[in-house]
This record gives structure tokens, sequence and C-alpha cells, in this order.
């Protein structure tokens, strides 16, 4: 156990909590070995929580501490091991009374112990001289293990009594079968196995005669149980879904030297998905979304492949009241297969292709349906589908017109999709917002007692490290800590964040600085990502408003650019634009490093131009495919004189970008048939300014305020 405290892992929370709870079973006391157990205020029914639980509360001392005031002043306070997963019993559906009760019996041992010559020793005395004396068990730990050991078993006794909508979203299957609602969990077992078998039949029992004789791959498979939740994190239902072992299977293919089949399966891009929203407010168009039940089930596994043999899993098997020994081919594309993507889509692709809707040339995920009296415009990603159309009746044709293909099943509110809530406020625009997202991670990463944050954020930036200064000249510096942090914690929070700025690109360039260290992130980069989690704490009742258009006026996109240039360690700069129609909000933004190193800022801003250009380009070629006249030039905001010369004429700047002629070039080119056109605005009113660089000043709340459309003026 030493060893193990020891651990940097451990101590910073990283370990599956079996791994700890085979610990302290080893390390507690039988249930059957006497022990001096005295009377406490927990035992006697009083709820009042002891000193050394309210230090723990706060901080747990591995250190070598033997007091109260001691462990306050220890070099370093850790978390007790967590997991990613909600903690459960191992083998016993209820023993954290037990670890309770030998806990509280560790707290109150006495001080002295008996020696097998009867002799009285200290515990002290009893570590210094009978270091090797394995028949003598000593009578507890010292103060910090045993702190830890009362910290490990409240964590995990509050961890398993969690109720209501706090329950954890995920969950392992056997640990479906010990919590409060697990007959809900075992009645969609049931009704996802059976459905597998007898409705859809994906799973074909098959005996080894069977398939002797042909080519054929064995495979395990898993179930995963669900408590689904909508995007604004109200109890959906119970799922459970079964998936076969691709990984094993890609294994084999590639120990027999197989080629695997393509797996790459389109789903619709982040700018096609808000153009399409955005067109929608000013049409005011319909929103509805529908979702395809067992959607890969539908899709049949060639025959003329391999055979794949699989089995449930034992207690799947005797939960349903099947042989856990039976197998079963795999007759549909089950879950977890490499190619169930791709097969599906294709399937869904030729349905909706087949039901008179015409897909895109430009985004394989875009199908839509034009005429005199309709307008549909359908995104499809995987088997959730999002449906604009200018009346409730055409989009239940739609759904009538799937149903001859699979089982489909219609949202008329169009409240959530892919972890977005969309509220639909009375004017008819949209606020993008992420609830569940947020509390799953103000849950994790709760307020630090020792942050010196204001209590109202103004930006999600922290101190300035270093003695270096911010970009508006404040002092404000805090010393830097090097010392290396664990990779998945950091990409975990990491990875929510970049999904939060979906509905908060106020935080994308803070979040796109914090992706620049995940390689090998220290402690002070994940402060930097903690100042980004208090900032959105105290912001959380903001959202990403997309903004109607005035009625009658022809729609002209209006961006803003910028760039950094030499921001970055590698040298390299940065690159932020808004995207927005007649300069109202935003409906799009970017921030993100660039490709290559510029060697002026001159150069860093045609890169960024550029690249914005591209999008631009990608923008009005769909606007011209579904017929929406946009009016051209779009119109490009830039605060860099000298790029907006060598942009529109000749100039003695070019005697100096030689090796960068070809984006000027490209750049030019698009001025010259009219298709943008860069305009000249202060730096203090370009509201791309807050992607590109750490903005710590007021300017940020300002900017921010419009590019999230939340600022009426």
């Amino acid at each position: 156990m030493a060893w193990y405290s020891k651990r940097r892992d451990v101590q910073e929370g990283m370990l599956p909590y079996r791994i700890v709870e085979d610990a302290l079973i080893d390390l507690l006391a039988p249930k059957d070995e006497p022990q001096n157990e005295q009377p406490t205020e927990q035992a006697n029914g009083n709820n009042n929580t002891s000193d050394e639980q309210q230090t723990l509360k706060a901080t747990i001392d591995i250190g070598n501490a033997s007091t109260s005031k001691s462990r306050k002043n220890s070099r370093k306070a850790v978390t007790p091991p967590t997991s990613n997963r909600e903690l459960r019993p191992k083998h016993e559906p209820n023993y954290a009374p037990r670890y309770q009760n030998s806990a509280k019996q560790l707290l109150d041992l006495p001080s002295t112990t008996k020696t097998k010559n009867g002799k009285v020793k200290t515990w002290e005395q009893y570590v210094s001289n009978n270091e090797d004396d394995r028949e003598v068990k000593p009578p507890g730990w010292d103060e910090s293990m045993r702190l830890y050991i009362l910290a490990m078993t409240t964590y995990y006794n509050e961890a398993i009594h969690i109720t209501g909508n706090d329950l954890a979203e995920e969950i392992e299957t056997s640990d479906a079968l010990n919590a409060p609602d697990r007959d809900k969990f075992i009645e969609a077992i049931r009704k996802e196995v059976f459905s597998l078998i007898h409705d859809t039949k994906t799973l074909i029992p098959i005996k080894a005669e069977d398939y002797a004789k042909r080519q054929h791959f064995k495979i395990g498979s898993t179930l995963k149980c669900k408590r689904k939740k909508r995007g604004s994190g109200v109890h959906d239902k119970h799922k459970a879904r079964t998936a076969a072992r691709g990984d094993q299977l890609a294994a084999l293919y590639k120990k027999q030297g197989i080629e695997p089949p393509e797996s790459y399966s389109p789903t619709v891009s982040a700018i096609t998905f808000m153009l399409i929203l955005q067109l929608a407010i000013n049409k005011g168009l319909i929103m509805v979304t529908t979702d395809i039940i067992a959607a890969y089930l539908q899709v049949f596994y060639p025959d003329s492949l391999a055979w794949l043999i699989t089995k449930l899993e034992r207690s799947v098997a005797e939960i349903c009241g099947l042989d856990p020994n039976q197998e079963y081919r795999i007759g549909k594309y089950l879950y977890g297969l490499p190619d169930s993507g791709r097969a599906f889509y294709k399937h869904y692709s030729k349905a909706l292709k087949a039901e008179g809707y015409t897909q895109s040339v430009n985004d394989p995920c875009l199908f839509y349906k034009i005429n005199e009296e309709e307008e549909t415009y359908i995104l499809i990603h995987v088997d959730d589908t999002f449906v604009f159309t200018n009346s409730m009746e055409n989009a239940e044709a739609f759904v009538a017109r799937m149903n001859k293909h699979y089982q489909v099943t219609l949202d008329k509110e169009a409240d959530s999709f892919l972890g977005l809530q969309l509220e639909h406020m009375a004017n008819g625009e949209v606020r993008l917002t992420q609830p569940k997202l947020l509390k799953k991670i103000f849950a994790e990463f709760p307020i630090r007692p020792s942050a010196r944050q204001p209590k109202t954020p103004i930006h999600p930036y922290g101190p300035v490290s270093g003695n270096s200064t911010d970009t508006d000249g404040n002092a404000e510096t805090k010393q830097v800590n090097l010392e290396s942090f664990p990779i998945t914690k950091y990409m975990r929070l990491l990875g929510m964040l970049m999904y939060l700025c979906k509905s908060r690109p106020d935080i994308m360039a803070a979040v796109s600085f914090g992706a620049t260290k995940s390689k090998d992130p220290t402690e002070s980069d994940f402060d930097q990502l903690y100042h980004i989690v208090e900032y959105v704490r105290a912001t959380a009742h903001l959202g990403h408003v997309i903004r109607k258009c005035n009625s009658g006026t022809q729609l002209q996109l209006y961006c803003e650019v910028d760039a950094s240039y030499l921001i970055h360690d590698d040298s390299k700069g940065h690159t932020g634009y808004t995207i927005a129609f007649n300069a109202i909000g935003t409906w799009y933004n970017r921030s993100s490093k660039q490709t290559l190193v510029t060697t002026s800022s001159t150069h860093a801003e045609m890169r960024a131009i550029f690249t914005l250009v591209k999008d631009i380009l990608y923008i009005l070629a769909i606007c011209d495919e579904i017929g929406i006249d946009i009016l051209r030039p779009a119109i490009i905001m830039e605060d860099n004189a000298a790029v907006i010369t060598i942009a529109q004429k000749e100039s003695s700047y070019l005697k100096k970008c030689k090796h960068f002629l070809m984006i000027i070039n490209f750049v030019r080119e698009q001025v010259a048939i009219g298709n943008i056109d860069i305009r000249k605005v202060k730096g203090t009113e370009n509201t791309s300014d807050i992607l590109t660089k750490r903005v710590r000043s007021k300017d940020f709340q300002t900017k921010a305020m419009k590019m999230l459309g939340e600022d009426t003026n």
C-alpha cells in the first residue's frame, strides 16, 4: 500500500476504483476478527461531520503528517483515486456499510498493541522494531494512511448513493444491475436482446457444424447501458445496446493479412448545419428532428463475406434466460463493427434519393427538395436527422416516406440535436446552449477554494505566466508550474471544452491555446483550462443566439478576420474569423493555430484571409445549389492596411511577399471575380480579435457579447 499510495497516477485519481477496492479489501481487517469498537457520533445516528471528515472534504494529504495541523501545512493536497464512471460494488450489492464500519474501527484503534510475548508496544515502536514480524497484525496505520482510507470509504459511500437526475448517464452493465433503477435496466436489456434475436434477426442462433466448412471469425460482444438524457439534461429513457467487438475483428484481419473494409462515413459539417439553421430562421421554416430506431440493424451483413460468430455476455444471457454458450451468426450490421457506420450511411442515402430528395454535391449529408409546394432541407448525422421545412405536412410526409424503409420517430419540438439545446425564441430566433454538458463539467471540476479568480470573470484566461504581460499591458503575473500533469485528465477536460465551443464561441481561442499543450501538459496548463471553466461557470446563462436578419433585405456575407503573429512557442501564428449575414450577430466562428510558420504579420494575416475565403466559397456554392440568392461580394473586414493594399492592387509590398505570392494571387483573383471585398476596420472594433489572442481587458466582454448575438444593439 505504501508503494501504491506514492504513485502519482493514484494520487491524481486516474486508476479505476476496482484497483483501489482490492487494495482496501486486503488491508482492512476481516469481519470475523475482533475489533475494539467504540461508539461514535456516526454510529449513534448523529449526522454531524467530524473534524477529520471535514478536512477530507476539502483536501487529502498522503504525506507523513501525523496531526491535523501538519496536514494543513503539507506540501501537496491530493484527491482520492476516482474513476471516469460511477463507483460500484464488485461482489456484494451493498458492502459500503462494511467499509464504513471498518474505517471507523481503524480510527478508533488504540495506540498500543501486544506482541507475541505479550509485551505492550506503541505503534511507533512496533514499526521500528518489528518491521519483519509477519505474525503480529498491526493495530492501524499512520495518521495519513488512516485518513486516506477514510477518504476512500467516504468517497465511495457518497458515490453509490446518487439519486434522481444526478445518476451517471453512461454505466457498465454490471453497475446497472446493482443500481437503484436496476429493474428498468433489466427491462431494457431483455428488450434489446429479444429484438436482436426475434425482431431484426441480427443474431441468428447457429451450431458449430453450420459454419465449420466456410470462412468465419469468432469475436466477442458487449452490452452497454445508458440513462439517456435530452440536451437539457432531463431524463429521456433507459437504454441498452449490444455491440460487436470490432477491435477483435480488426486484429483478426491484421493477423491473417486481410484488407479491412472501408470504414469512413461522412457526417454533416458544422458550417453546413449553421448555414442551413441561419437560412431557416430567416425564412421562418419549421424545424423537427427524427430518429431511426435500431438504425444499423436495418442493413444486412453481406453473406459473401466471412461469417461473424459471437456469443452474448454470460450475465446478459442469464438475465434473458438464454444459454450463455449459445453461438450466434451476425446477420446484420451490429453496432461496433468497423464498417457499420459506412454501410448505414450508404443505405440511408439510397433511401433518401429513392424518395425524391436530392443529395448536395457540396456536402454529402445535406439533402433537399425544393418546388412550388415544398421547401425541405435534411441534415443527417448517422441516424439522427434534422429537418427544416415550410410546413408540418411536409415534415410528416418525410416521416411517412422514411417509414417505408425504417422505423422513424418524429420530434416536433426540435429542442435537442447532437448535444445542443435549441431554445426557440418568440421572435423566431434560436439560442444554442449545452446545459447537460455544462452540468457535467461543473460536477467534475468544481470551484477550487484556493483559486484566486474574480467573482465574475470577464475573460477565460488566468494571470499571465512568468514575467510576461498580457496584450493590454497588465502587470498581473503568476509563477509557472512546470510539473507534469496527467494527460488523461487534461484531455478529458479539453475534450468537453472543445465540444462546448459549439454554443460558446467566445471560449474558442482559449480552448485552442489549451489544445496546443495536450501532448505534454503541465500543472500551469491545466490551471489555464480551469480558468475557462470558472469563466463559463460565471456566464453559464449565455448561449449562441442565431439572429434573424431584417425581412426584405438581400442576404450578404459579412466577415471579420484577424491573425496573431508568432504567438505560439513554435513561432506559428493563429487565425480567427467570424461569419454573419448583414453584420447581424454571427452564425459561424473559427479559431485555429496556423499550420505553417509565417514570416511577418502581413504573412499571417494573408493566410487567415486565405482560410476564410475557402469557407466563403463553400458557403456561396451551397447557396447557389439550393437557390438562395446571396449578394456579392462577401464583405471581409480586416485591420491590417498592408494586407488590404496588396490584395487589391499592385504595390511595392509585393517585393517582400514573394514567398507567399500564391496565396496573395488566390485572394486577388477572388477580389477581381467579385466574390469578396476586403475593407478596413479598426483593431478595437474587430470582433475576431478575441479569437486570435489572449484578450484580458474589458474589450473581451464587449466583443464576446457581439459574437454570441447576446448584444442587441
